[in-house]
């Protein structure tokens, strides 16, 4: 993972993340490892996550996405 990366999901983590609740900590674990998954992001992380997720898919076909394009 890059720099700009691990800026970025630390600064999700630290401002957005959200305690898993013990039945989704037991399934997450079972499904993808017991350390898959530390936290989950609030709404607004979320919707930070996927604007710069549609940056990226944008700059990789040499466009940037629209809204109308999300």
């Amino acid at each position: 993972m890059g720099r700009k990366n691990k800026g970025f999901t630390a600064r999700l983590a630290e401002k957005h993340s959200v305690r898993l609740t013990p039945q989704e900590r037991h399934f997450t674990g079972h499904e993808l490892g017991k350390s898959a998954v530390a936290y989950k992001l609030d709404a607004e992380g979320t919707r930070k996550l996927f604007k710069e997720l549609s940056k990226d898919v944008g700059d990789l076909d040499g466009h940037k996405m629209t809204e109308k394009d999300a």
